[in-house]
């Protein structure tokens, strides 16, 4: 005992404890046997088959370092299916399509958690895990649904695409700089900083990647995603976790908290800006936006938002730079295949232009080789690891609650009785068209569903996997377009990977690019020669008023010579004499004039004023000027030999020539500019001035006709240089197609000129707000709570009797005296549609400012059509030449006070209950619904005060713009062409009656009356010139370029009366647009879309739609409708912002059916 015992330890005390110990471990011992045997009852089947492993280690010893390697060589000895413990914890690893489909379809709910690495709980210990790790749950499909719907939705990934874009020019000019120097280039750490800008600027609008917090940033999410893959004593005896042995949980901790640092400071800056009310609608607006409000159950917090956005970009970063440099490194090893996809890119997209997203889909050998790269080296060849949540059977094998359970589609990927004996070689062609049939698994036609799985499988799924594809795709096509590539001298390609994090090369990728394309300017990311032509427009622009300038400042310091020469008394002299000038810009003036034209002289000064003066006390004498003068004079004797007369008439002789060299020099550079526009490949045009282009052609009257003319002699897309604005116009179906649906996207911005801007308040209404989500936010407004198919039923009876009070109107005047079609139209519209927006009732009280409002609007519509020369020539804006922008914020003021007026008596009534609550939603009116959403009663809109107006301002101006023009030219058709009159009037009296008016419900009943209706927005339409787009990155269109910031114009005119698109395109023929018609093809096709097309058509369509028809079917129904005799109908067009008859209808009414008065009162 003394051998067992210290000496101060008494025997008897030493055998208790050592009996004690021996009972514990017995009871423990029992406790465990008791447990074992429980669950073997509890598991009839045995767990999957595995190696045996050291008591309390397990296989932790015997691990290789190439984890997926190693349970590949398991499952070839042990089956499909592998179990192995490792420390306490039991691990199963699953190498087969069906065991997985077992796993991700029919038990997924039972799999659907992670198994959760111990260093992640340090951090997150006392708060919500993020969306990786979270257990499935509320919170999680709460963070997803986030994810995948505010972020990663497909509208959201083409809304950011432009940023993507920009950020792979940023790369590609960095490769061009290493290719001139012949440099080789680290292609995963190339591709990572892309990756990582991609994702900030699509984040939060600000690439990170270059500053020096953005390095710190990068460093902190690398090591954050590599430590919480990294092996972990920790995970393997759980009991050891409250410990951290390995200070991996402390150092994840602190770094996260620096990430959450980083973003807080990125979050309060976003803040204040949102506060400012500077808002650009990015990701992380949305996502505070959905913090603030806290609508989502359960609430997403602040904290939830920093977790996600790291998920976001570390997940993304790593995993897409490391699928590129697999991607480029089988090309490289590969040098056929390379040229292959080479070859696809030049017969896609030519060397003359960039590699855009949109040619993804036709890039299907290039999408074979990315598919075919993450199949050999999936970036997580293990997946996370998923843990059940309950016991589960996979195979005929038990897997107990609690397992980590590992889908090792690495080796999935390569099994040989899936993929051919050849499944280890590089062979994109098994992914393509000929492929497919011998691998109908992948398209999960099958019998197994779940063999290419690189982004995992069910709905734990990686909610990346759309974007990450995309972008690997986007990158290596762009990578391989732009440059040839080869190793350094010397070197040799190695494919061995090591895993971790993710599965990576064990050497990083280095390889040399050259440059292959024919444009040099296609490298520049920052449009160099672009930047220097605009520069130099703007100087050219500019160079008149630098001149003025230039001679007031010369002028004015002659002037101050000449007063020092002559004298202060001189210049303040009064002369009683008529005969002297009489002010001191008499003398100016005349002093100035002869400084240009001859030298200063002293006998000048003294020919200005030669007569006595009469009163000593008030003039000089004419000695005493010549005394002073001659004093003054640089020959006199007192004065030096060069005096500030000589630098005047330095100047003075300089001035011409100064004025010729800088004119000389800035048409050079208006030289320049037009040869640097024409080597980036612009459609062609007709030459222009210097300086002005072609401004001339805008302002010459009917600038449709005129495009239309042009377009025979240019082609159906074509520039126009106007100042210092590139218009594009395009007048072919073809083309608006691939505009208005391939690339609406890009073209989903509007022109912003000045009077626009002044009537939209600062772009602030549906037309011209630009493309996000405040643009998507009013036109769900608009379309869904003003313009739905409730509102207008509901409305209905409110346009019917505002008819009713038009066609009282009318018979009263019937027969006695001519009626202006235009201005009956526009009363009839503008009075419905004040009717829907403020009630029957209050429509009467604002029908009293009826004649005034019509006016004022009648000369905003005018000013907003005519040419602002300001828009063209920015310098001009300052000071409003042509008057345009004084006269819009006089008139828009007018209306906006009236809208005000509106408002504040709709409050009024609110507040009082006289509403018509009773009335249900549906009796409600426009304005009652607009307030209610302004003052956020509605949580799906946020609509301000301004907006409201701006809305209101699109219903009225908008509905009442094209409605009475489309009225007044089909009655002139009509009577100018008896036959469809009198065809009109027969299918009115069958389906309607002779005794009856006209419902909106008789409309559909109408065919020909609509097909009326449309051959006069075919002939002439209401927008000839649709709104221009703008495109908001260079866009290549029909092989040419179309620059970022460019005015694309659609001529709808021109193709709506192009003779290669229509039958004799200038005759009115409303049969084509009947049943079997030429018009049912043609409109499918882009012959026909008088209200635009894509995200930014007309809104208003629904309520023109039902509107127009209505009014005209009572006005042609009820009267008809005579010109003067010889006067005839003149059909002559004037262009504005809509297409008016140049000489207004004028026609007198006369009642078709008198005996029925009931009809007309």
């Amino acid at each position: 005992m003394a051998l067992i015992f210290r000496p101060e330890i008494s025997a008897g005390t030493g055998v208790t404890a050592l009996v004690t110990f021996y009972l514990t471990a017995l009871f423990l011992f029992l406790i465990r046997l008791k447990r074992r045997k429980g669950s073997e009852k509890k598991q009839t089947l045995p767990l999957p088959p595995g190696p045996h492993g050291l008591p309390i280690l397990g296989s932790l010893p015997f691990l290789n370092p190439n984890l997926h390697q190693y349970f590949a060589d398991l499952a070839r000895s042990y089956g499909p299916i592998v179990s192995l413990r490792l420390g306490s914890k039991l691990c199963v690893v699953v190498s087969s399509p069906s065991a997985a489909r077992q796993i991700f379809k029919d038990q997924d709910a039972a799999f659907a958690n992670h198994a959760t690495p111990a260093a992640t709980l340090v951090y997150f210990r006392g708060s919500n895990l993020d969306l990786l790790w979270s257990p499935y749950g509320p919170h999680w499909r709460m963070l997803r649904k986030i994810a995948v719907h505010e972020i990663l939705s497909t509208a959201g990934i083409e809304a950011v695409a432009p940023l993507r874009c920009l950020e792979m020019r940023r790369t590609v000019e960095v490769v061009c700089a290493r290719a001139k120097m012949g440099a080789a280039v680290d292609v995963r750490e190339t591709s990572f900083l892309t990756v990582l800008n991609m994702m900030t600027s699509m984040l939060w609008g600000e690439q990170v990647g270059g500053s020096s917090e953005g390095a710190e940033f990068r460093r902190a999410i690398e090591g954050a995603v590599d430590i919480l893959m990294a092996p972990n004593v920790a995970d393997f005896f759980p009991v050891l976790a409250p410990l951290d042995p390995q200070g991996l949980g402390r150092r994840t901790k602190k770094l996260m908290l620096w990430i959450n640092k980083f973003l807080g400071e990125i979050v309060e800056k976003k803040k204040q800006i949102m506060v400012s009310g500077e808002r650009r609608r990015d990701v992380l607006e949305a996502l505070l936006d959905l913090v603030e409000s806290g609508n989502s159950q359960p609430p997403f917090s602040l904290d939830d938002l920093y977790k996600l956005l790291v998920d976001l970009i570390g997940g993304s970063a790593d995993t897409i730079s490391t699928a590129v440099e697999w991607s480029m490194a089988e090309l490289l090893s590969n040098p056929k295949k390379m040229r292959t996809a080479q070859q696809e890119l030049d017969a896609v997209i030519g060397k003359h232009r960039i590699v855009e997203e949109s040619d993804i889909p036709q890039l299907h050998y290039l999408s074979a080789v990315v598919k075919e790269s993450l199949r050999l080296h999936p970036p997580l060849p293990l997946l996370i690891p998923h843990c059940p949540s309950t016991h589960c059977v996979v195979g005929g094998f038990s897997v107990p609650a609690g397992t980590s359970v590992f889908v090792n589609v690495w080796a999935i990927h390569r099994d040989p009785h899936l993929w051919g004996e050849d499944a280890e070689e590089f062979k994109p062609e098994r992914f393509l068209e000929t492929g497919r049939q011998k691998n109908d698994f992948y398209l999960g036609r099958g019998k197994d569903e779940f063999c290419y799985l690189p982004f995992g499988a069910g709905r734990r799924v990686c909610v990346g996997t759309a974007i990450g594809e995309n972008m690997v795709i986007y990158m290596v096509a762009s990578l391989l377009h732009s440059f040839e590539w080869r190793l350094p001298k010397g070197a040799s390609l190695e494919l061995g990977e090591k895993f971790g994090a993710v599965l990576r090369k064990v050497e990083q990728l280095f390889a040399v690019p050259t440059m292959r394309l024919d444009t040099p300017e296609l490298y520049l990311y920052s449009d160099s020669a672009g930047l220097m032509s605009m520069f130099i427009d703007r100087l050219c622009n500019y160079y008149i008023l630098f001149l003025i300038i230039i001679y007031i400042l010369i002028i004015s310091w002659m002037v101050s010579a000449i007063e020092r020469e002559v004298g202060s008394d001189l210049v303040n002299m009064k002369f009683s004499t008529p005969n002297c000038p009489k002010s001191l810009a008499t003398l100016h003036r005349a002093t100035s004039e002869h400084v240009i034209g001859s030298a200063l002289s002293a006998d000048f000064i003294s020919s200005i004023c030669t007569l006595p003066a009469s009163d000593s006390s008030q003039s000089m004498t004419h000695r005493q000027i010549q005394s002073q003068t001659t004093m003054a004079s640089p020959s006199s004797s007192n004065s030096p030999a060069l005096g500030s007369s000589f630098f005047i008439q330095f100047l003075a002789a300089t001035i011409p020539f100064i004025t010729l060299f800088i004119a000389l020099l800035l048409t050079i550079a208006h030289y320049i500019t037009i040869k640097l526009s024409q080597t980036k490949s612009l459609p062609p045009g007709p030459p222009g001035l210097p300086f002005l282009g072609n401004l001339s052609l805008i302002l010459r009257p009917n600038l449709h006709h005129r495009l239309a003319d042009l377009s025979l002699t240019y082609g159906p897309i074509m520039r126009l240089r106007l100042g210092t604005k590139l218009w594009i116009v395009i007048s072919s179906p073809t083309i608006a197609k691939q505009i208005f649906t391939e690339k609406d996207l890009d073209f989903s911005n509007h022109e912003q000129p000045i009077a626009a801007t002044v009537i939209s308040y600062g772009g602030s209404n549906l037309v011209r707000c630009s493309y996000g989500a405040t643009w998507r936010m009013l036109r769900r407004v608009f379309v869904h709570e003003l313009v739905n198919a409730k509102s207008l039923d509901a409305a209905a009876e409110l346009r019917r009797g505002e008819m009713k009070r038009a066609v009282r109107g009318i018979w009263a005047k019937q027969g006695k005296c001519s009626i202006n079609v235009g201005e009956l139209g526009f009363e009839v519209s503008l009075n419905m549609l004040m009717a829907m927006l403020c009630g029957e009732e209050q429509s009467v009280k604002w029908r009293e400012k009826g004649v005034e409002f019509r006016r004022v609007m009648m000369e905003t519509v005018e000013l907003l059509g005519r040419q602002n020369v300001s828009d063209y020539l920015p310098l001009l804006s300052w000071f409003d030449l042509q008057g345009i922008e004084r006269g819009m914020k006089k008139r828009v003021a007018w209306m906006d006070g009236v809208y005000e007026e509106m408002i504040e008596e709709r409050m009024k009534m609110r507040e009082c209950g006289a509403a018509g609550d009773e009335e249900g939603e549906s009796g409600k009116d426009l304005l009652w619904k607009l307030l209610k959403i302004r003052d956020g009663e509605d949580p799906r809109f946020k609509l301000s005060n301004i907006q409201l107006k701006a809305l209101i301002m699109d219903f009225l101006v908008g509905g009442t713009t094209g409605a009475w023009t489309t009225i007044e030219w089909l009655m002139a058709e009509l009577i100018h062409r008896p036959e469809a009159y009198r065809r009109a009037l027969n299918e009115l009296d069958t389906v309607v009656g002779r005794k009856l008016a006209v419902e909106e419900s008789d409309i559909p009943h109408l065919p020909y009356l609509r097909s009326l209706i449309k051959e006069t927005l075919r002939l002439h339409s209401v927008i000839p010139l649709l709104v221009p787009r703008v495109p908001v990155r260079p866009i290549t269109i029909a092989g040419h370029l179309i620059p970022a910031g460019a005015r694309v114009v659609t001529n709808v005119w021109a193709i709506q009366n192009n003779p290669e698109v229509w039958d004799k395109p200038h005759e009115f023929r409303p049969e084509r647009f009947l049943p079997g018609g030429e018009g049912e093809s043609i409109a499918g096709g882009f012959g026909f879309f008088p209200f635009g097309a894509g995200r930014r058509k007309c809104a208003g369509l629904p309520l023109a739609e039902r509107m127009v028809p209505f009014v005209a079917a009572n006005l042609l129904h009820l009267f008809e409708w005579r010109v003067s005799e010889g006067e005839g109908t003149d059909l002559k067009e004037r262009s504005g912002v809509t297409l008016t008859k140049e000489k207004p209808l004028v026609a007198v009414a006369v009642a078709r059916f008198p005996a029925c008065k009931e009809m007309y009162e």
